[in-house]
């Protein structure tokens, strides 16, 4: 994401632009990612779908593939409808919640791994290779380890990453003899160390020359959610006159300009919960 871009934005998230198109309308949520139960964040989610007759809610986090209201999606949600305070409890969790006690369904905008790779071809004309996405999926999985976001201890990781790769491999024209040794083995060449540990700054985003090939197969992966989320907001807004996206804020500073090229007006308030 470009940091003039996210300059550009009216507010820092958390806010809302209204874009309208005719009599539909898209209110995207641009989301600061806080998902603490009190947290204005979240309390701005819960009034915006309580306060505007909202058809259909876009959310971040799974895959547009799943269809509408997945029941994984929601089963997921539930326990946070008695104990909201439990650590996994998200953002999207507390609109899954709130939107379903209103009877409106909810749908992912995430292209899934399949359809990420072949953008990243797509877009990197054949730059990188099957194992170079592989080794990114597999760096993101140590990078929730090192925030605590999964518990794995250290002697269970490889056994982990195996477990990853048999799955990669049945949706991946990843070849047979691809391993956890072929991923340590690419560490060592693009970062002169096998150890399995990838700090988040190595997955920031950024396209310039000198930044690392995970820093920039990142930002093609942004490219690639964004090129998605687009449309799958065009396809909601085809069926529903009032959609709702809750997404991070760099997404909508990425997509600001072709959601305003087509609109007959647009508004932005900063998100303030009741």
């Amino acid at each position: 994401m470009s940091p003039a871009l996210l300059a550009a934005e009216p507010f820092e998230a958390p806010f809302i632009s209204t874009f309208t198109y005719g009599r539909r309308q898209l209110l995207f949520f641009a989301s600061d990612h806080d998902s603490g139960l009190h947290s204005t964040n979240v309390r701005a989610i819960r009034s915006t779908i309580e306060d505007h007759s909202i058809d259909v809610v876009i959310l971040e986090g799974f895959e547009s593939s799943m269809g509408e209201s997945p029941e994984s999606i929601r089963s997921q949600a539930e326990p946070c409808a008695t104990e909201p305070l439990l650590p996994d409890c998200s953002e999207m969790d507390q609109a899954i919640l709130v939107a379903s006690v209103r009877g409106i369904p909810f749908v992912g905008a995430e292209p899934g791994p399949t359809a990420e790779w072949e953008q990243i071809r797509d877009l990197s004309d054949g730059e990188y290779t099957v194992e170079d996405y592989i080794a990114l999926e597999l760096s993101r999985y140590l990078v929730l380890i090192s925030r605590g976001e999964e518990r794995v201890p250290n002697d269970a990781v490889p056994g982990r990453l195996g477990r990853l790769i048999d799955y990669y491999r049945k949706i991946l024209p990843l070849p047979a003899e691809y391993s956890v040794d072929s991923y340590r083995q690419w560490l060592k060449k693009h970062f002169g160390t096998d150890a399995f540990v990838v700090g988040a700054e190595q997955l920031a985003p950024k396209p310039e020359a000198g930044s690392s090939i995970l820093q920039k197969l990142s930002y093609l992966t942004t490219r690639t959610r964004d090129i998605n989320l687009l449309k799958v907001i065009e396809q909601e807004l085809r069926s529903h006159d009032r959609v709702l996206v809750i997404y991070g804020s760099a997404h909508l500073a990425a997509l600001r300009k072709v959601l305003s090229s087509a609109t007959d007006r647009s508004s932005d308030k900063k998100a303030r919960p009741r």
